[in-house]
């Protein structure tokens, strides 16, 4: 007796799955096949197109103090949470902005 292949033995289980069905289950899953078979050759897979550098001009604005230091910024915790050089950098650009470096409570 020659061996199954792995396809033919997934055809053979559903097919046996298939028989136990009562005969109103079998229509049912006749009629779902069918639709499986309309809906794969009706749809067509969505082409996404490569964005474009600078396409988004125009479409939203900065303010003109985007890069000046952040008020409330010692009312953030999160810095007292990092860890390392991360730590360390955030620390330094704190200080010269004059908000008080306070001791760092390590989470790692």
């Amino acid at each position: 007796m020659s061996q199954i292949s792995p396809k033919h033995k997934t055809y053979l289980q559903l097919y046996q799955k298939y028989q136990t069905l009562p005969p109103v289950y079998q229509a049912e899953v006749a009629d779902f096949v069918d639709f499986l078979a309309t809906r794969k050759t009706t749809e067509k897979p969505l082409e996404r197109k490569a964005p474009v550098f600078g396409s988004a001009k125009g479409q939203f604005q900065m303010s003109p103090d985007f890069d000046a230091p952040l008020d409330d910024l010692e009312k953030l915790p999160a810095h007292r949470y990092l860890h390392g050089p991360i730590q360390r950098s955030l620390s330094q650009r704190l200080n010269r902005i004059g908000v008080k470096n306070e001791p760092v409570i390590g989470l790692l």
